[in-house]
């Protein structure tokens, strides 16, 4: 067996076997394909090409629910004639999925989707984002608290 030295920020940690499986022990250190020295660069990198999915999704999806705001905020105190404590119920419901975005994570990376683990996450968000304000426009003039819920499952995506 070669080893190869481990380096962090060029500096050696430790010896690391250029035959090490991925995820074993070698003395205090988890090795992994990412730790590895001849590891695919592209993982590190969130602007590599393969990682630009990723991006554009929280891009795409938190331009998305902050240009619906506005206009859902006027239809509320305009039409509906809500005041402050409703507005700030809808605000609340719109971003708690956000909020939640770390535990979606977890559920992505734990349980896979016919073999994926984002991909159909980001999918299952997207068309439910979609039916959640298709649903909006074709109910036509919809009450308030039909406006909070399906604000909130469009965030969800």
């Amino acid at each position: 067996m070669m080893n190869v030295p481990y380096t962090y920020g060029g500096v050696p940690v430790v010896e690391v076997s250029a035959l090490t499986m991925e995820g074993e022990f070698e003395g205090d250190f988890l090795l992994s394909s990412v730790d590895h020295p001849r590891a695919r660069t592209w993982h590190s990198n969130l602007y590599s090409a393969q990682n630009w999915a990723l991006n554009s999704n929280y891009f795409n999806s938190g331009l998305a629910i902050n240009f619906l705001l506005t206009p859902v905020t006027y239809y509320l105190v305009g039409r509906r004639d809500t005041d402050s404590a409703i507005l700030n119920i809808y605000r609340a419901a719109m971003y708690l999925p956000w909020c939640l975005k770390l535990f979606f994570g977890i559920m992505s990376d734990t349980w896979s989707i016919s073999g994926s683990r984002r991909r159909p996450y980001f999918l299952l968000g997207w068309i439910l984002f979609i039916v959640a304000n298709v649903s909006v426009w074709v109910v036509g003039d919809p009450g308030v608290l039909l406006i909070c819920i399906l604000s909130s499952a469009s965030s969800v995506g």
